[in-house]
């Protein structure tokens, strides 16, 4: 998938996790990435493959299992 400025996505954050932000500025080898409700100290500037489509947890197959009320 082709990222743009302005794309949202998911990146990892400083701590490892897959965070909800917008992409903000692109260059050859990485993407920087503003995350949702936090200020600019937080971008950070992700490689592609810490970089990817959001991901819904309710619609997702995962969620779908982790959601399930069928026992």
């Amino acid at each position: 998938m082709e990222f743009n400025i302005g794309t949202k996505v998911q990146a990892i954050d400083e701590l490892g996790r897959w965070e909800n932000g917008k992409i903000i500025a692109v260059d050859s080898n990485s993407f920087e990435v503003k995350f949702d409700g936090w200020g600019t100290d937080y971008n950070v500037f992700a490689k592609a493959a810490e970089v990817r489509k959001p991901v819904d947890i309710f619609t997702s197959e995962i969620g779908k299992l982790a959601f399930s009320h069928d026992n």
